[in-house]
């Protein structure tokens, strides 16, 4: 390319297993990056050991090469019938820790529409634009080396649409079974909260309400998967500073199995 067409080409290899490669592509590379994995378990923030996410971008680091830090948020994959535990927004939170703690020089975020692994950030009727905004806060930190000032209080409501264990109406597809390795399967609602001040996040599911107490900054409150409609306030002294409810309603019995996290935000 740059013989006969004079264009300056720099390799950055995506690899899906970085540890076994990096040594024999850091000649030929600018830099390096793994495709990544989508749960926490296997998205760990404090191993540093060889196959690691912190300890791919170490050596790369000592290699002299760039690292791009895949950064995803679940998987989910009706055709394949497999899906990974993301545990709501915690994969997307950690990989994100991983790419600020590790020094990554790019982030790469796996994927932007591949909607048929339930891999997409872009805008879907599944979560709108609400995983866009919510990671705005930590590109920005990213990009600047420190968090954003908070504005606006905003809640972001993650859950599923039905229990794991819900037999679906129409039975045209096997059953989605958990990846080996993933963290386990679990049954849970968060609420993602983005806020100047600490205060109260109440969760009302059919008749049933739960309280957490969440702080400034980033903050998150979970409560067991309830069949209903879900309604979050969010309430500082007297004042009801942020409001979301679920699009879709939880349901016991849903027509076709899907275990993709859903996601509402109180600024859309």
């Amino acid at each position: 390319m740059k013989g006969q067409h004079g264009v300056d080409v720099a390799l950055v290899p995506v690899f899906l297993d970085a540890a076994a490669y990096q040594d024999e592509f850091a000649p030929i590379s600018y830099g390096m990056s793994n495709w990544g994995n989508r749960s926490p378990a296997t998205n760990l923030v404090d191993s540093v050991g060889p196959g690691s996410s912190m300890g791919a971008a170490a050596e790369a680091h000592d290699l002299g090469k760039i690292w791009m830090q895949p950064v995803s948020f679940q998987d989910v994959r009706p055709s394949q019938s497999i899906f990974d535990e993301a545990e709501n927004s915690r994969n997307l939170r950690d990989t994100w820790k991983i790419a600020l703690e590790s020094d990554s020089d790019w982030v790469q975020l796996t994927t932007w529409n591949d909607y048929s692994e339930g891999t997409s950030f872009a805008s879907s009727a599944g979560h709108g634009r609400a995983l866009l905004d919510l990671n705005a806060y930590w590109l920005y930190w990213f990009r600047t080396g420190t968090p954003p000032k908070i504005v606006r209080d905003t809640a972001y409501l993650v859950y599923r649409s039905h229990p794991i264990s819900a037999v679906p109406v129409n039975p045209s597809s096997a059953p989605m079974t958990l990846r080996d390795g993933s963290s386990p399967a679990r049954d849970i609602i968060e609420v993602v909260t983005v806020l100047t001040e600490a205060a109260t996040v109440a969760v009302t599911v059919g008749t049933t309400t739960a309280e957490c107490r969440v702080p400034a900054g980033i903050g998150s409150c979970v409560v067991p998967l309830e069949v209903g409609t879900i309604v979050v306030t969010v309430i500082r002294g007297r004042d009801e500073v942020a409001r979301v409810a679920s699009h879709r309603a939880v349901t016991a019995a849903p027509f076709n199995q899907n275990l993709e996290y859903l996601v509402d935000s109180s600024r859309r």
